[in-house]
């Protein structure tokens, strides 16, 4: 014999913690440019060697250093003020209009 199904629990979502969501968008535009800026310079380069696009005079390292470091840096802090802006804009039309509803099932 099989186990009824679990019932099902109607929530709705009323208030998200401003610092914990800029936490997560943070690590999110950061981990985001971590990822993408070796991509780009792997692209770069198979375009170099494959004679796609002219060559340039590179950056000097130390600026090529201060974009790998500081856009992941500066694309967190980004990310952090974002989260946090778009928590406390959440929480205000929450209190106003209702949050969202959430239909949520115990396993």
């Amino acid at each position: 014999m099989t186990d009824p199904a679990p019932p099902v629990r109607r929530v709705e979502l009323l208030h998200l913690d401003p610092l914990a969501c800029a936490r997560v968008t943070a690590g999110l535009f950061a981990g985001a440019l971590i990822v993408a800026i070796p991509l780009r310079i792997v692209a770069e380069m198979i375009a170099l060697v494959g004679g796609a696009v002219p060559v340039q005079k590179p950056f000097a390292p130390p600026v090529m250093m201060t974009i790998v470091i500081g856009a992941p840096v500066l694309a967190g802090l980004i990310g952090f003020f974002a989260g946090l802006i778009v928590a406390v804009l959440y929480n205000l039309i929450a209190h106003w209009f209702g949050g969202l509803r959430l239909r949520l099932r115990d396993q």
